[in-house]
């Protein structure tokens, strides 16, 4: 049985996500929660072979850590999972302005800033996953409330339960299934959409070193679905490019100019796989 690593504790949406890629799965799978994901990210290839964890949201962008982790440790990935995502706030508070405490994990902060800055005088407490802001408040006096899943929701358990705060309508955060293991290298099936996912690393910076990146890939018409840098950890000035494009690893113009690039300098491919 393969043992899958993930953000918990169970109802997190990272564990929504999981069990989304379970389903696409041939083998059979456990589930092992993580109270963050610089935990859920140290576990692979160590106490489980796989994790699941968010790496991009609709509004806010990559998250920094899963980014500089695939950068330095031979992980992999092999499948992402879009998932719609939705937050409540909730109280045993009879009334808003009664609110003195918020609990709200680190990426739902900046998706519900709006309605977070309308709450006046409040202390906001960072949490690790969602489901811990809800497990939290629980425990907590009358005047506090949370961020929640939307799914998690028992209306029954509050007097305040106010839907959709998140900033934007179609909210969505972006996971990705992540392994130790290399991808045995099978052909892309007909019929199929595929991403591909590579770090240009920028240790032997030079005039235009993006540009010929990016110039690879324009002149096959191979087109770019997200570009991100990341600071090497090295030297001021030095970064690593994520780049994901649309395309296998094994279409001809793809493979062309990853090869093109590695002559230039350093590439890594993080995977190809399905995309959501």
């Amino acid at each position: 049985m393969v043992t899958i690593a993930t953000l918990g504790p169970e109802g997190t949406f990272s564990d929504l996500a999981t069990s989304q890629f379970v389903n696409t799965s041939a083998s059979k799978c456990s589930f092992r929660y993580y109270p963050s994901i610089s935990q859920v990210l140290k576990a692979v290839g160590q106490e489980c072979v796989a994790g699941v964890l968010p790496i991009e949201n609709f509004s806010e962008g990559f998250i920094p850590v899963v980014l500089d982790t695939l950068a330095f440790r031979q992980l992999y990935i092999i499948h992402e999972i879009a998932l719609p995502v939705e937050f409540t706030f909730v109280s045993k508070s009879r009334h808003l302005d009664e609110i003195k405490t918020v609990f709200v994990q680190f990426a739902a902060k900046g998706q519900c800033s709006e309605f977070l800055s309308s709450l006046k005088a409040v202390q906001e407490i960072t949490t690790q996953s969602n489901i811990e802001s809800l497990a939290q408040l629980s425990t907590a006096p009358l005047t506090a409330g949370a961020v929640i899943p939307s799914h998690a929701v028992n209306r029954n358990d509050f007097c305040i339960a106010l839907t959709n705060i998140h900033d934007f309508e179609n909210n969505t955060t972006r996971f990705v299934a992540i392994s130790s293991e290399r991808p045995t290298g099978e052909a892309p099936r007909a019929g199929t959409t595929y991403k591909t996912s590579i770090v240009v690393y920028g240790e032997n910076d030079y005039p235009g070193l993006l540009y010929d990146a990016l110039a690879s890939f324009a002149t096959r018409k191979i087109n770019i679905t997200s570009l991100v840098s990341r600071p090497n950890r090295a030297t001021f000035g030095r970064y690593n490019f994520f780049v994901d494009i649309e395309g296998h690893a094994e279409d001809l113009p793809i493979k062309t100019a990853i090869g093109e690039i590695e002559a230039r300098c350093e590439v890594r491919l993080l995977g190809s796989y399905q995309a959501a």
